[in-house]
């Protein structure tokens, strides 16, 4: 009778278990997680296209997957993000291609000013050749996989000091730029004092006048509201800055193929979008920093010439520097 009574218990407690796994899948199976850490605040771009990839990620794996998302610099600067991604604490995140220069130097030659003339040659750039082959040698060094090419536009000078419309008005001005030699060097070429320094400093730098202003496109400056200590902003179109949506290889390699398919997808889905995003926000953007006090102009006529005259050293030294630098320089100014 005990024996009945305690076979009875047994399968009662079974049965239990069994509805609370059908109530709870997670209880049966645990979720996978991707953590996405970014320095830009919930108004950028950046954290669209991430909140889309999200969609694409949850939706597909019908829960299987979580994606969470940190703006603002909760998990650190782009640099950190970077480093917290090799090393393997990070999933995904979200990086210009110039604060990946110190880890693979090869990503400083997008860094070179005046080298894609607009954002369709960019875009045939990166999705072509040029692209795919640089994606796969950065994976091959790093350890991490770029699942997504956008970019955060063409940017412009801007300071808190006058209007800068030729190479004479950046003299002696302290400009902030990314930790990428190219930047530095370029930025120095033109007479000014390049401070390089994370995107999460900038603004109280610019306050407290550790520097002056720096480069950046209207839609950073906006939605940074960098327009409050830098009312001075040049629409110079000087410099394209590409965007990597980059994932970790070894969380990529720990899913089921199923999953890394998804993954796949979802970031190249998410750049296609976010290209889609800055087009239409540059004129929102531009109108928005202006209702903020922001003064914008142009370069003089004919001021570029003088910029590309004194980047011709900076350009010389990093297609020599760089190993196939040369041949990759002229895939981009031939591409049609």
């Amino acid at each position: 009778m005990k024996r009945m009574r305690w076979e009875k218990g047994i399968l009662a407690l079974i049965g239990v278990l069994v509805i609370f796994a059908w109530a709870h899948p997670a209880a049966a199976k645990e979720k996978i997680l991707i953590k996405i850490g970014l320095a830009v605040s919930r108004a950028h771009t950046e954290y669209k296209q991430c909140e889309r990839f999200k969609e694409i990620v949850e939706e597909g794996s019908k829960g299987e997957i979580e994606v969470s998302i940190y703006p603002g610099g909760q998990l650190g600067s782009n640099k950190e993000l970077f480093e917290a991604l090799k090393l393997g604490g990070l999933q995904a995140t979200t990086t210009a291609s110039s604060f990946t220069t110190s880890s693979f130097p090869e990503s400083g030659l997008f860094d070179l000013p005046f080298l894609f003339r607009d954002f369709d040659h960019a875009d045939r750039v990166f999705d072509g050749a040029v692209g795919q082959g640089f994606a796969e040698r950065f994976r091959k060094k790093l350890g991490v996989r770029i699942v997504g090419y956008s970019s955060a536009g063409f940017q412009g000078f801007y300071n808190s000091k006058r209007p800068i419309r030729s190479i004479e008005d950046l003299k002696g001005l302290k400009m902030r730029t990314m930790e990428s030699p190219v930047l530095v060097e370029s930025m120095n070429a033109y007479g000014a004092k390049a401070v390089a320094m994370a995107l999460t400093e900038f603004y109280s730098a610019m306050q407290q006048g550790v520097v002056d202003g720096g480069e950046n496109s209207i839609v950073t400056y906006e939605t940074q509201k960098h327009q409050e200590v830098a009312k001075y902003f040049t629409d110079s179109k000087h410099k394209y800055l590409p965007m990597l949506m980059v994932a970790s290889e070894s969380c990529l390699q720990s899913l089921s193929p199923a999953h890394q398919k998804l993954v796949l997808e979802a970031g190249a889905q998410s750049a296609l979008q976010a290209r889609k995003i800055y087009a239409q926000e540059i004129e929102d953007k531009t109108k928005k920093a202006q209702a903020g006090g922001a003064l914008i102009g142009k370069l003089n006529p004919g001021a570029e010439k003088e910029f590309q005259r004194v980047l011709e050293p900076v350009y010389k030294k990093y297609s020599e520097k760089i190993p196939g630098s040369k041949e990759t320089l002229a895939a981009i100014q031939s591409t049609k």
